[in-house]
């Protein structure tokens, strides 16, 4: 599957094998909420080359089992709230 997106102005398209994804969260995939997550990630797994979960409450409980290719990046408060107050305008 390809998808397109712009660059500069530029219309490229790339195979989605070859890019990472970055999915912000509440707390995934720490804690007991946000449970479709758990059926979704698999299949975004198999589809991106990586995927970055990024769970803007910080690490709070405990982590659920993730793909080998999808990683957690844990940011500091300021960042997170920089980013759900982008997410939510």
């Amino acid at each position: 599957m390809k998808v397109r997106y712009r660059v500069k102005g530029k219309m490229k398209s790339k195979v989605l094998q070859e890019l990472t994804l970055i999915v912000a969260t509440e707390h995934y995939p720490y804690g007991h909420s946000e449970t479709f997550f758990e059926n979704e990630i698999p299949f975004l797994a198999d589809r991106f080359r990586k995927v970055i979960l990024v769970p803007c409450a910080g690490a709070i409980g405990t982590g659920r089992a993730i793909p080998p290719n999808v990683e957690v990046a844990l940011v500091g408060s300021v960042a997170a709230g920089y980013l759900k107050g982008f997410l939510h305008s």
